[in-house]
């Protein structure tokens, strides 16, 4: 379930401008976690254009230059992925060529580490394709929720629409049981993996619009990206790297258990700046060990038909670890 990072209610209505080019249409107050309130009613929709760049001190081309940087480094990093499966691999780890000449019969199950490399690459090739898919349809619907739904859809869901993201969090939930009961029945799994990425993808939509509106539209650009760093750099480094880190599988779900019982207590009865910032730096930290489990476990633990089950793994915890990071950076702005 990806952490709660949305600015609230209020938050939407009113925007201390860094520049002071704005008028402000109501009292603000710093409601934690970086998020502003105010008294009295939505912003307009020209307020709401001007916020999204001028509250982060960021000009309209600052969004296009980010996101032009995020896609090179994704196409490398994708690049670099089909390469390794196809060259000469003494240097890549767990992708080494088959000696032999001829195309050995695909498996019927089995774990991945003990299978021929050739399925090796298969495997961890289909798994990341997927995960690229999902990534692109959330980045796509996220941009176009924030950048033509705006100030109007924000408002929307705050009012008439707010059924919808109660709905698409308890539909989210129910896809993804069944997705992990049919993980492996296919085409069954692909059908309920792409209904898992539209609710969740609105979701996440959502939660970008809501931080736009609140003038912080350039901060999710900004976590995305570092999002993206920190993410390729950990998969490089549990692919490549010798480290057994099998033993976190103990010790994650623990924290994580711990980490929502402390969210309840932090969001209810300790709801201020310093909780929320090291409740988000915890979340930050169990994620990306998150990452680095999953990311072992797809290159030794999994069976290779559990591609579906790997690429949903790794889509949480990149959604998880976005979430987090934007609550960070957003805890920062402070009146």
């Amino acid at each position: 379930q990806p952490a709660s990072g949305t600015p609230s209610k209020q938050s939407m209505s009113a925007i201390a401008a860094d520049d002071g080019n704005m008028q402000n249409t109501g009292v603000t107050a710093s409601m934690g976690a970086g998020a502003y309130s105010a008294q009295n009613g939505f912003q307009t929709g020209t307020e709401y254009d001007q916020a999204v760049y001028q509250a982060s001190g960021a000009n309209p081309g600052t969004m296009f230059y980010m996101m032009a940087a995020v896609a090179i480094g994704y196409m490398f990093f994708f690049t670099m992925m089909m390469v390794s499966c196809y060259t000469r691999p003494s240097m890549y780890g767990y992708y080494r060529t088959v000696t032999d000449v001829e195309m050995p019969k695909p498996p019927l199950t089995g774990v991945v580490a003990q299978l021929d490399a050739q399925w090796r690459k298969a495997f961890i090739t289909k798994v990341y394709a997927i995960l690229c898919v999902q990534l692109a349809i959330t980045v796509a619907i996220s941009f176009v929720m924030m950048q033509f739904g705006g100030y109007d859809l924000a408002r929307w869901v705050m009012t008439d629409g707010y059924w919808t993201r109660n709905a698409s969090f308890i539909a989210s939930i129910a896809v993804l049981i069944g997705l992990m009961c049919y993980k492996n029945k296919h085409p069954l799994n692909i059908i309920l993996l792409g209904v898992f990425t539209c609710f969740m993808s609105y979701l996440i939509g959502l939660t970008c619009t809501f931080y736009a509106a609140a003038g912080m539209g350039v901060l999710v650009v900004e976590a995305f990206a570092i999002t993206s760093i920190i993410f390729i750099a950990l998969t490089a480094f549990a692919m490549y790297s010798k480290i057994d880190f099998s033993f976190l599988g103990m010790i994650l779900p623990c924290l994580l258990l711990i980490l929502i019982v402390w969210g309840f207590f932090v969001f209810v009865f300790f709801d201020s700046f310093a909780f929320r910032q090291a409740y988000a730096l915890a979340g930050t930290i169990i994620f990306v060990l998150y990452i680095l489990y999953d990311t072992h476990s797809i290159c030794e633990r999994m069976e290779y038909d559990d591609y579906v089950f790997g690429a949903v793994s790794l889509y949480l915890d990149f959604l998880n670890l976005f979430l987090f990071i934007l609550q960070l950076l957003s805890g920062g702005r402070r009146d």
